[in-house]
């Protein structure tokens, strides 16, 4: 018997297009924040570009105004 776990839950990555719905934005915001690295965490796989949800929460987190 194998100790592998039976089941794998992992999170979708998000595209772009997909992050710049879900905060209501323009995609070129998500490319201008790239450029300047103010934006959340990304990930480059070759030229395409994808964002992990927890990242994104992450710095959701952290742009909270007091």
């Amino acid at each position: 018997m194998s100790d592998r776990p039976r089941f794998i839950t992992v999170e979708c990555l998000w595209t772009p297009a997909v992050l710049a719905d879900f905060l209501g934005i323009p995609e070129k915001t998500l490319t201008d924040w790239r450029y300047r690295s103010v934006g959340p965490a990304f990930v480059r796989l070759g030229k395409h570009v994808r964002y992990r949800p927890d990242d994104v929460r992450d710095w959701l987190d952290g742009q909270i105004a007091a």
